[in-house]
């Protein structure tokens, strides 16, 4: 069975979020490989759960903008020739497991569900500060022709908005081509390049997947994030367009987990945010 990775950028204020999920981990037989990405040497020593994750540690001399998303691109690159996983779920600490649903089998099915599917859910948004994310976040493929054009026209003039409105996985075999494209370590990434709306961005680009605007379907503007639907038939109109469920807030599991777990929801993010 292919298998899956969950990378996550960790640092000492929130070493109780990995405790907390590693004792679920550990707790319930959940088979769940964590992959922990330390600012430094000294970082790393303070974690007291070492025997139950795999680390990542940042060099020492790195120059960044955005050191949360530089620790994501160098532990996927530093894990990209790694043949035991296949994919690899990137996100923040603030996540918590469901415990039923987070099996190999559902797990691997969900992932493998975005790549087949081939959709990026987003919403439209007048906000200017998430236009100049959308913009940052595009400016990676300027050197490519008519790749930073395309996302341009695509968002609506970077109006249309999908971070974290799904899982936020990568596939191994495309990072060796991605890291090509997206220099990280040679150009300075600020703060608005935002991690995996950059990897969407090639996913678009490069592997025909097609922007949804799911403003025109459920009435909602911005992205998936964090959203709570007030009519119960919004969520059968994502699912009717292959919207996997696989992730969602805690205050959006809590409003409809009979439907959640169901659909085969494994992990609920933004724990920070409720």
């Amino acid at each position: 069975m292919k298998k899956v990775g969950v990378i996550v950028p960790i640092h000492p204020k929130h070493y109780y979020y990995a405790y907390e999920l590693i004792e679920k981990i550990t707790k319930n037989d959940i088979t769940l490989h964590l992959f922990l990405v330390f600012s430094s040497n000294k970082d790393y020593e303070l974690f007291k759960k070492k025997d139950f994750v795999s680390h990542i540690i940042l060099p020492a001399d790195i120059t960044t903008g955005n050191i949360v998303n530089y620790k994501k691109f160098y532990a996927l690159e530093t894990l990209q020739e790694n043949k035991d996983f296949e994919y690899f779920i990137v996100c923040d600490a603030e996540i918590d497991l469901i415990q039923d649903n987070c099996t190999e089998c559902n797990i691997l099915r969900k992932v493998v569900q975005v790549f087949e599917n081939k959709v990026i859910y987003g919403g439209k948004t007048n906000d200017e500060y998430v236009s100049m994310i959308l913009h940052a976040s595009a400016q990676w493929f300027e050197d490519k022709s008519g790749s930073f054009e395309k996302l341009r026209e695509l968002t609506d003039d970077f109006h249309i908005y999908y971070w974290f409105s799904d899982l936020p996985v990568y596939k191994r075999d495309h990072l060796k081509t991605f890291f090509k494209i997206v220099s990280y370590k040679d150009s300075f990434m600020d703060f608005y390049s935002f991690d995996h709306l950059m990897y969407i961005n090639y996913l678009i680009l490069f592997h025909d997947f097609k922007l949804c605007n799911v403003t025109n379907l459920i009435n909602h503007y911005w992205s998936l994030e964090c959203y709570i639907p007030k009519e119960k038939e919004n969520l059968e109109t994502l699912k009717n367009q292959g919207y996997g469920f696989s992730w969602v807030s805690k205050n959006f599991f809590d409003k409809y987990e009979d439907y959640l777990r169901k659909e085969g929801a494994f992990m609920i993010y933004h724990l920070d945010r409720q």
